[in-house]
């Protein structure tokens, strides 16, 4: 046997053994750690939120005032998807990115700083991105009007605050 055959023998078994190692042992342990990651909680079906709408200040409340002593914790918002279409139409993600278990569904928040979405909303659901964190909450608001975009309007400047 020539050399260069030999080489293009040993070439070709390791690049089958390393696609038998990634299709048989790590790609299927990838999906196994992605499903456990992905616990995000999506609104489903006929959920309706508990809010109200105050139209004097254009936001959602809950009916009461709040006060800088009910705020258990606040985040700052990155960006926010706007969805006039769906029902869970505000969509306020995170920057930088929480723990997962920081705020959960039905929990009150109070968004600050971000003009017409100022107001208290009760969580609807949210997401958890691939590494566990807590990328965003499902809100509902009546001031979404802008068709399917990514507002940074407001990133780095508005807050989330979780209210106790």
């Amino acid at each position: 046997m020539n050399k260069g055959l030999k080489i293009a023998i040993i070439s070709g078994t390791v690049i089958l053994v390393g696609g038998l190692v990634y299709f048989v042992g790590i790609r299927p342990s990838i999906k196994k750690k992605k499903a456990l990651n992905d616990n995000t909680s999506y609104p489903t079906g006929d959920n309706t939120v508990s809010t109200k709408i105050d139209t004097t200040s254009g936001g959602a409340t809950s009916g009461s005032t709040t006060t800088t002593s009910d705020v258990a914790r606040e985040f700052t918002v990155g960006y926010v998807s706007e969805r006039p279409t769906e029902s869970i139409n505000f969509v306020p993600h995170f920057d930088p990115r929480p723990e997962a278990n920081s705020i959960t569904k039905g929990n009150m928040v109070r968004i600050t700083r971000m003009d017409k979405y100022n107001g208290t909303y009760s969580v609807s659901g949210t997401w958890i991105d691939t590494n566990g964190n807590l990328g965003a909450l499902y809100l509902s608001s009546p001031n979404v009007t802008t068709a399917n975009t990514t507002n940074r309007t407001w990133q780095g400047k508005a807050k989330i605050q979780l209210l106790k």
